[in-house]
């Protein structure tokens, strides 16, 4: 009967310390303050670094800048403009970058009026020289990339149809730990 009476007990307080660890956990979950309409970057702040890669593929010497904001909403509100020395061909240079941000663009948004007026994202001197402008949507923290995410902002030189030799910007997020 005892023996009964203390495992009954114990499989109780088991239980309670297993809801109040799901409870607790809950309670820290990013989604579930999101439902209850907080913001979880100011309950719990995301820790960490992004690391962006600039890596040139191209045949000549070639410069990159991104734009980096704390505000998704107001991407000019704490803006900081971060720029690779000048890549040799097959070059890369890595910037570490820490949490936490809002958003992350290519190109400088600092001298104009907001993401349209967005400066070229890679300048690429040499005897083929030209201006490679990101014309897709800003990076945003939590829907494109998380802290300890990679992004490879990768500039290369392509042949069009007409055969002239042209510039993009590929962009690739690898997943951190």
């Amino acid at each position: 009967m005892r023996f009964a009476v203390l495992r009954t007990i114990g499989a109780a307080l088991a239980g309670f310390l297993v809801l109040g660890c799901v409870v607790a956990t809950d309670a820290l979950n990013p989604d579930f303050l999101a439902q209850l309409g907080f913001d979880p970057a100011t309950v719990v702040p995301p820790k960490g670094r992004v690391v962006a890669v600039f890596n040139n593929q191209t045949g000549s010497t070639a410069t990159f800048q991104v734009t980096v904001s704390d505000s998704e909403s107001d991407p000019l509100s704490n803006a900081r403009v971060i720029a690779s020395d000048p890549l040799e061909a097959g070059e890369t240079q890595a910037v570490a970058l820490e949490c936490p941000i809002g958003i992350i663009t290519p190109g400088d948004l600092t001298g104009g009026q907001g993401q349209q007026a967005a400066t070229a994202a890679v300048t690429v001197q040499g005897d083929q020289q030209g201006a490679v402008n990101y014309v897709g949507a800003p990076l945003v923290f939590q829907r494109d990339f998380a802290c300890g995410d990679l992004i490879e902002l990768r500039a290369v030189e392509i042949v069009d149809d007409q055969g002239n030799r042209v510039f993009d910007l590929q962009i690739r997020v690898l997943p951190g730990r």
